[in-house]
């Protein structure tokens, strides 16, 4: 099995939904299914803004006000685990998915600022090979930046980028509307796995 695995093109690079916007960085249209979008949206839309202060798994007024994520990652949810469900589907055999239980959200007004190539080394509990972010909401704006690249992507809500964690990276400007999104941390199967 184990001599099966190709990372110089994995199965990901073989979906019929997908494209190659640049070096290292592949966008599949469409991916999940608009109900299930409508799904997780509804979850997240009834939401308390005291909840968005919550920060992910922190504790309310935890970070400074003027931190950027005070109110933009929900607590967790186990019901949104379908959209991991979606990416590893996309990524097996040769990669797995470190999955996140809650979304991020950007408001009418709100950016991502430009996060450096090496943001995502943050956690040295494994290698991450690519970084996956799948949008959903109902909104405008809110591109993909990648300045190394000089280049904007605009995401459709379902659509998956996937991206190398060492290119940098944001948000711009969302002009109306929310825009949610879950990120996946993509990294090799580890070799003990593999039978």
């Amino acid at each position: 099995m184990i001599n099966d695995l190709n990372y110089e093109t994995p199965g990901f690079m073989k979906h019929n939904k997908f494209t190659i916007v640049a070096d290292d960085i592949f966008l599949y249209k469409n991916v999940v299914p608009e109900e299930l979008q409508k799904e997780g949206s509804r979850w997240l839309n009834n939401l308390t803004e005291q909840d968005w202060r919550q920060h992910g798994n922190y504790e309310i007024d935890d970070l400074p006000k003027e931190a950027f994520a005070v109110d933009k990652v929900s607590p967790p949810m186990d019901n949104i685990n379908f959209f991991n469900d979606i990416v590893l589907s996309i990524v097996v055999p040769e990669y797995w998915t470190i999955d996140f239980l809650f979304a991020n959200r950007l408001k009418t007004g709100d950016i991502a600022p430009i996060q450096p190539g090496n943001y995502w080394e943050g956690n040295k509990d494994f290698n991450l090979d690519y970084v996956g972010v799948i949008p959903f909401g109902d909104w405008s704006g809110g591109d993909m930046l990648f300045p190394d690249k000089n280049l904007t992507v605009s995401l459709e809500p379902g659509d998956l980028l996937i991206f190398n964690p060492d290119i940098s990276v944001g948000v711009s400007e969302i002009k109306s509307g929310t825009r949610y999104s879950i990120i996946n941390y993509i990294i090799k199967v580890p070799p003990r796995f593999i039978i």
